[in-house]
């Protein structure tokens, strides 16, 4: 989806949501992420893909490994 949604749109998860969603869970499960920092990553990529990327949810996802990425810390 390229441009800016509909408002019901923009609550709904598309597929690249829902793998980064997996994938969040994936890193916090083997990884030892803590809670608030998935929450504040979750959060840092919402508001990118909205400010940057005006709800580009095609492209927004391509971004958020490198974040995860960044985000990943000693546990």
């Amino acid at each position: 989806m390229v441009g800016y949604p509909k408002e019901d749109e923009m609550n709904e998860q598309c597929g690249h949501e829902i793998a980064l969603e997996k994938r969040l869970n994936e890193i916090r499960r083997l990884e030892g992420i803590n809670d608030d920092l998935l929450t504040a990553l979750k959060k840092a990529l919402t508001e990118h893909r909205q400010q940057e990327l005006g709800y580009n949810s095609a492209c927004w996802c391509i971004d958020a490994e490198a974040a995860i990425k960044k985000a990943k810390l000693p546990a």
